[in-house]
């Protein structure tokens, strides 16, 4: 393991290891364009995806028990399967006006066009 200013670099191997491309933010995993983890124990509310990201990988937020909100940024093109599965204070997923994919309506994941709901946040008690 390499460190430098608050990044870290990953050279492991074995079935689902991070790649020499990893780097960690704060706890936050990246491998090259994909959010590969968010860190469970993180007590922020909110996290924006940052820009360049194209891929949220499956499981990506798994068991973020005290996130409350994400913004996923305009390069995102791919959210995997199951992307935020259990973060029951999960109430707001917004997506940047200029994501040609995605679109939020009322803190709702949808497809760009609208027409096909791809996540309900957990953290919601309103119909709607």
């Amino acid at each position: 393991m390499i460190k430098s200013n608050k990044r870290t670099a990953y050279n492991l191997l074995g079935t689902g290891a991070e790649s020499q491309n990893s780097l960690e933010q704060n706890g936050v995993v990246l491998d090259g364009k994909t959010l590969k983890k968010y860190p469970r124990e993180r007590r922020n509310a909110t996290f924006a995806v940052p820009d360049g990201v194209r891929e949220i990988s499956d499981e990506a937020f798994d068991n973020c028990p005290y996130l409350k909100s994400v913004l996923i940024s305009k390069d995102v093109a791919i959210c995997g399967s199951e992307s935020f599965f259990y973060c029951p204070e999960l109430t707001t997923v917004n997506v940047a006006r200029e994501n040609v994919n995605f679109c939020s309506k009322k803190g709702v994941l949808f497809t760009k066009d609208g027409k096909s709901l791809l996540m309900y946040p957990a953290g919601r008690t309103d119909s709607f």
